[in-house]
Formats: C-alpha cells, sequence, structure tokens
C-alpha cells in the first residue's frame, strides 16, 4: 500500500472532511433555493450562507405581525409598535408572545419600554436577553419547513 501508517490516516481524515464540506453545501443550496451569495447580493467565495429565515428580527416581525394582522413584510426595522397602531393591551400580549416564543423573561422596566423601542431595538432587547436566531422550537421539533 503506497500510504500506510500516519500518512494514510491523514490522507482518510481529508478525504472525510471534504466529503463533508460537500454535503453540507449541497443540504444548504437545497435549504436555501440554490443562492450562494451572501446577504447584499456581494459574492460569497461559493459558499452559501445559512438563511436568515429565522433571525430574531424575522421571528419578532411575524410575531407582531400574527398579533396585528398585518403582513410582516410591512413592518419597518425603525417602527415602533405604536406606529403599527399597538394599543396598551396589543403591547402587553406583544411582550408575552415574545417571552413564549423566544424562551426569555422580561423584566418590569423592560416590559414597559417595549411599546417605546423600535423593532430593532426589541430584537437587541431579545438577544441581551438571551434569544437565539434560529428555527422556533415549535417547528424544530416537528420536522421544521
Amino acid at each position: 500500500m503506497p500510504y500506510e501508517g500516519y500518512a494514510g490516516l491523514v490522507l482518510l481524515a481529508l478525504i472525510a472532511f471534504f466529503a463533508a464540506i460537500v454535503l453540507i453545501r449541497r443540504h444548504y443550496r437545497k435549504e436555501c433555493g440554490g443562492k450562494v451569495a451572501a446577504a447584499g447580493g456581494r459574492p460569497n467565495n461559493g459558499f452559501v450562507p445559512i438563511p436568515d429565515a429565522w433571525s430574531v428580527e424575522k421571528r419578532l416581525k411575524n410575531i407582531i405581525a400574527d398579533h396585528m394582522g398585518i403582513d410582516a413584510n410591512n413592518i419597518r426595522d425603525s417602527g415602533t409598535l405604536a406606529d403599527l397602531g399597538a394599543d396598551s393591551l396589543d403591547v402587553v400580549e406583544i411582550v408575552m408572545e415574545c417571552e413564549d416564543g423566544f424562551k426569555v423573561k422580561m423584566t418590569e422596566e423592560q416590559e414597559s419600554s417595549f411599546s417605546c423601542l423600535n423593532v430593532c431595538e426589541i430584537a437587541s432587547l431579545l438577544r441581551e436577553l438571551g434569544a437565539k436566531d434560529g428555527e422556533p422550537e415549535h417547528l424544530s421539533s416537528t420536522g421544521g419547513h
């Protein structure tokens, strides 16, 4: 055998590593619909980014949109809940939905400031409290999208 001992093991490890990379890239291409560019359309050296379909901001917008009965695409990052016509009861219910959806707990002070914050600031607050980007548990536990 031409590759015996340590050199053979290193070669097999490299082959396995590159095979894994190929499989992962194929998986993400399939999940991303074949898109291979980074955000903003810039080339990404052939690597496919993880889709941001479940970023904290997008999940937050979906929670707000579902509660308010509006399209999530119409919610601006700079918009507040008041801009969307949310009253104090809506704000309390959205806070509760965010706590449940992101598995976080807010203080009363954070809850009271919620209506004054824009979507980006709310997402930052949720991240500070431990919210992570990723698929919501109720989807990932049932097999997802």
